[in-house]
């Protein structure tokens, strides 16, 4: 029976082992493991300065904008240009804070247009959010342009891109600020957990204060004399979260190339399905998806039961958060594309054989 992911080395869960045994379940002062994790994060993942450890990519979000809502010469009325096709958790942050998410809509996944972003904002936006969903990489460089212009700080949702890269970029480093999950079935999964990378100290410093244990953030800060809002959320992450992910981390080129290696199969039989068709990046992108995103052209649901029958992970998407009704009253702006035939293959059953990959395209071969 294929294993689905995450799965952790034995080294890796012997060392967990002894974390319990010791009982280094959490940290409120300074934790060696959690420290390594962020290092080697840094080193490995993008080009920024500074990485703060929490427990999920949710707070780390939350710390980014309770930042940038406390910090910007704005009114009253904050509002933020968020995209439409993301998850629930990278927008939900905004509401506590009184922020009020734009949305924008966009022609194709992996594809983003500037010009719909430029018509969104106003004297009142804090900070534009994009999200390279399912792995697939975003070309940045006119939103990275109207960031720089506008002075409008960008922050990016890199959730599902661990170990992309295009060339020598990698997602989250043109950036204000990046987070990333390292939560559930992520690439890289401690469990829990999630990352923040920026170059700003005084980020760094306030979401240190923000997320972290006030000794832990004290002793972390570059500056003793900052000023320390919002101590005592406890949003921290844990050693094991840190030594999970870790492991990961550390096998990273090797996790890649087994994946591709099983979605390189899966792709060539999307490709020949007449009744598919598959989203890829716009640009010369190196790594991998995190889940393998496709469009079902006609009789949706018919085609999906057929793949689940077949047991395939098919799901459909369905974060599409205008809809939602959290967000029914926000303010949106699209370009009138239907993305009613977007689905996925939630691909944790790849990362061991090419057993289940076989299978995939046995079972979408646009005859049977």
């Amino acid at each position: 029976m294929t294993k689905l992911w995450p799965i952790y080395s034995e080294e890796c869960i012997a060392d967990c082992t002894k974390l319990i045994r010791s009982g280094r379940t959490y940290y409120s002062t300074e934790d060696e493991e959690v420290a390594l994790f962020e290092k080697l994060f840094l080193e490995t993942l993008t080009n920024h300065r500074f990485s703060i450890f929490a427990n999920s990519a949710t707070s780390i979000a939350y710390a980014i904008y309770l930042y940038l809502r406390n910090n910007r010469p704005i009114s009253d009325a904050p509002n933020m240009v968020v995209p439409a096709h993301t998850y629930r958790a990278s927008v939900l942050p905004l509401l506590p804070l009184g922020i009020r998410p734009y949305f924008y809509d966009q022609k194709q996944i992996g594809k983003i247009n500037a010009q719909v972003i430029e018509q969104l904002v106003d004297e009142n936006t804090i900070g534009i959010l994009v999200t390279h969903l399912f792995g697939v990489a975003l070309d940045l460089t006119q939103i990275y342009g109207i960031s720089r212009d506008l002075d409008i700080p960008l922050i990016e949702d890199c959730s599902h891109a661990h170990g992309v890269s295009v060339g020598d970029w990698k997602p989250g480093d043109g950036a204000f600020a990046a987070f990333f999950s390292t939560g559930t079935k992520k690439i890289i999964s401690g469990g829990m957990g999630g990352m923040l990378c920026t170059s700003s100290v005084d980020l760094y410093h306030q979401a240190l204060a923000t997320t972290q244990p006030p000794l832990w953030a004290r002793k972390k800060a570059l500056n003793s004399d900052i000023f320390y809002y919002g101590s005592g959320f406890n949003m921290r992450g844990t050693p094991i979260s840190a030594r999970l992910a870790r492991d990961h981390l550390e096998r990273i080129e090797e996790i890649i190339l087994i994946k591709n290696k099983c979605l390189s199969i899966v792709k060539k039989a999307v490709r020949n399905n007449t009744n598919l068709e598959l989203i890829e990046s716009s640009t010369e992108q190196q790594g991998t998806y995190y889940n393998l995103p496709f469009y079902i052209k006609s009789d949706i649901e018919n085609t999906l039961k057929k793949y689940r029958i077949n047991n395939l992970r098919c799901k459909r998407y369905q974060e599409y958060l205008p809809a939602h009704p959290i967000f029914r009253d926000e303010l949106l702006c699209t370009d009138g594309y239907n993305h009613e035939g977007l689905c996925y293959f939630d691909t944790r059953d790849m990362y061991e054989s090419t057993n289940a990959a076989e299978a995939y395209a046995e079972a979408l071969d646009s005859k049977t």
